[in-house]
């Protein structure tokens, strides 16, 4: 999944900060699959696996239950909600 550096950064608003120790560790790794660490990149295309897409996709259904979401993070919320075809 291609991601700009402004929907990486939008990243933080869309996982989970809490949870049981499975569900921390997946975090864990999407953020390390995230990290940037050249700073004249544009944009990185990162390869989340089908269960950190699950993980995503399921805080950012519960975000939107909650009425939670923000519009800073449409773009970064359509991509992974679009990516496996589903929808909130």
């Amino acid at each position: 999944m291609k991601l700009s550096i402004e929907e990486i950064m939008q990243l933080q608003y869309i996982l989970p900060v809490q949870g049981d120790l499975k569900t921390l560790e997946l975090v864990e790794k999407i953020v390390n699959k995230s990290m940037i660490k050249d700073s004249n990149v544009k944009e990185k295309d990162i390869d989340f696996t089908d269960h950190e897409i699950d993980c995503m996709q399921d805080f950012i259904k519960f975000l939107n239950d909650q009425k939670q979401l923000s519009f800073k993070s449409l773009s970064l919320i359509r991509k992974i909600m679009n990516n496996k075809g589903d929808s909130i």
